[in-house]
């Protein structure tokens, strides 16, 4: 976790000029670097539903990389998504996942508003099964990942944006499967 948050405290370092963070994010072939805070452990359920940020703290902190579009026909009809890995960090020592996949953004006519999925795979710490009070069951540590925003450019540099996660492996390696919910907001910056 320390080198995860060093990691991410350079990146934002370097994105403190422009300058530097242009240069940058042009030799990494970068497309854009978020970050913001979310919601922990939310719930779908009938009781959670009339107040669902009862039962998830605002406790994680979410990161994104997202490179350009690579040259590949493959990617190209698949809608030219863009790779993308990033992680949510817990404040309090709960579950903690990285992912790894492919997003896609779709602006919204000629305005500043966008929409994005994202789908890919999540690497998550925590309990498979008998998790205690607090923790989830997640029924096995690599899960499928979703995320899903919507957006607006804020200048030529910058975005922000509503995102909601989820992470779970649909009963595939485990009947435990309690996966991970996630909401929040994130700005990014655009390279």
């Amino acid at each position: 976790m320390v080198r995860t948050s060093a990691a991410l405290v350079g990146a934002l370092m370097v994105c403190a000029t422009p300058a530097l963070a242009q240069d940058f994010g042009q030799d990494f072939g970068l497309s854009e670097i978020r970050v913001g805070p979310m919601f922990h452990g939310l719930e779908a359920t009938s009781e959670s539903l009339l107040n669902p940020f009862e039962t998830g703290q605002l406790e994680d902190v979410s990161f994104e990389i997202l490179w350009r579009t690579p040259d590949i026909d493959a990617l190209y009809w698949l809608g030219s998504p863009r790779p993308a890995v990033g992680g949510t960090l817990n404040l309090k020592g709960r579950e903690q996942m990285v992912h790894a996949g492919l997003n896609w953004h779709l602006p919204i006519f000629d305005t500043p508003f966008w929409v994005e999925g994202g789908l890919g795979l999540a690497a998550i710490s925590g309990y498979t099964h008998d998790a205690p009070p607090g923790y989830r069951n997640l029924g096995c540590h690599v899960t499928g990942y979703f995320q899903g925003s919507i957006g607006a450019d804020i200048g030529d540099d910058w975005t922000a944006m509503l995102t909601v996660e989820h992470s779970s492996h649909a009963w595939l390696c485990n009947p435990e499967n309690s996966g991970l919910n996630s909401l929040g907001v994130r700005i990014g910056y655009k390279f």
